[in-house]
């Protein structure tokens, strides 16, 4: 790992790489590079503003440095998988891939009509990346299988890794542009899109992804019936706080950037009090509440300033928290209520797997407990709580606890 640097100049809700990426967060990004150069994918789903884009950004930039091809494919502006697939062929055509391949075999094949074969003759020549054009839709399926197969073709150094971002947006997006009527087959093809990449993650293919989001995909399939399962492939990677060491080198190093008024011994950790994780984007959003204001003394810390961090806070974080509960239904929120009070109550923060299952359980009879997993794992996407069958069950973060204030 590199070394700490001496100055960070915080951008909260940025992406930050290279020279600005803090080295204290965690996981370490090489663990990620290893595991893509490796041929493992991986998923990253969880808060927004938690450093998942940026993990996922900075791991992008050592897989280049290593010289390997990485395509990232934004998709939280898509709502048509025609969309995705202008995406996906700008950024091979922008990185030497096989679009010419591509483009020579939708010329001549019969299945594609000859509106569809000018269109995405089209996107291939332009390389535009914004297509919401649904008539190809329909063909969706064969042109991405296409495109598979000249990826399988490609020597395995030379074979991108392929980063989606905010995948399930594509999804959230496409089902709400979608009329009532038409879910259902929107539903099909967003699935065989999910089957179609995790065949490309396969020996046959032998592309690795990273798949990225802020959306859970548990409740896409609870509410539209996306199946999640495409997923299960990929090694799901966890954003994790950091040490307070590291998150006091990270205060220290915002303020060598930009010194706030007032600034004086002790208030690292008096701001550190404040708080309640040690995330990146915590801190950020932190320092931007006291990096122009006219005191920012201990006094002001423990006063004005403190009101306006915990503000921001509610603003950022913890209103994500408020709207994923509002989508239980009222028993279900009873029912984590009561686990979440059971953890904080508990010694050492957690609680034992089996008595959580107990707990979220619809039924208290013993062995009826499909509903208490099935709760229990929506609460975990959702980025309420960790849960181990030998760790037990706790507070995904601090942030959790400082929601709830059990």
């Amino acid at each position: 790992m590199a070394a700490h640097t001496r100055k960070f100049k915080p951008g909260y809700g940025t992406h930050k790489f290279g020279d600005d990426y803090w080295p204290g967060a965690r996981p370490d990004p090489d663990e990620i590079v290893d595991r893509l150069l490796d041929g493992t994918s991986v998923s990253v789903f969880g808060l927004r503003r938690i450093g998942k884009s940026s993990l996922i950004a900075e791991t992008r930039e050592r897989l280049r440095a290593s010289g390997k091809t990485v395509l990232w494919i934004d998709l939280q502006k898509h709502d048509t998988l025609a969309g995705t697939l202008a995406a996906l062929l700008k950024a091979l055509a922008e990185n030497n891939g096989p679009v010419a391949k591509i483009s020579k075999w939708a010329e001549r094949t019969d299945f594609l009509p000859a509106n569809i074969k000018a269109k995405v003759t089209s996107i291939i020549k332009s390389k535009i990346d914004s297509v919401a054009d649904s008539d190809i839709d329909d063909y969706a399926e064969a042109l991405f299988e296409q495109i598979g197969s000249e990826l399988a073709a490609l020597d395995k150094q030379t074979r991108p890794i392929i980063i989606f971002d905010e995948l399930p947006l594509l999804f959230l997006n496409a089902l709400k542009a979608a009329d009532p009527v038409d879910q259902p087959k929107v539903v099909a093809r967003l699935n065989k899109f999910l089957a179609i990449l995790r065949h490309w993650r396969s020996d046959d293919v032998g592309v690795a992804m990273a798949l990225c989001g802020s959306f859970s995909m548990p409740w896409l399939r609870r509410e539209y019936g996306i199946d999640d399962e495409h997923l299960n492939d990929c090694d799901p990677v966890t954003i994790e706080e950091m040490k307070e060491e590291d998150a006091s080198k990270l205060i220290e190093a915002c303020i060598a950037a930009r010194r706030p008024k007032g600034w004086q011994d002790g208030c690292t950790d008096a701001l550190l009090e404040l708080l309640p994780a040690y995330f990146p984007g915590v801190i950020q959003l932190a320092y931007s509440k006291i990096k122009y204001a006219p005191d920012a003394s201990l006094s002001a810390l423990k006063g004005d300033l403190r009101d306006k961090i915990e503000d921001a806070l509610e603003e950022k974080y913890y209103s994500q928290f408020d709207r994923r509960f509002s989508r239980y239904d009222e028993p279900e929120r009873e029912r984590a209520a009561r686990l979440f009070k059971e953890i904080a109550k508990a010694s050492d923060g957690k609680i034992e797997f089996d008595k959580a299952i107990q707990i979220l359980s619809a039924q208290s009879q013993q062995g009826d407990d499909q509903t208490g997993r099935e709760l229990l794992d929506f609460l975990q996407s959702d980025g309420f709580v960790s849960s181990s069958r030998s760790r037990g069950v706790a507070y995904a973060s601090g942030l959790v606890s400082a929601w709830r204030s059990d």
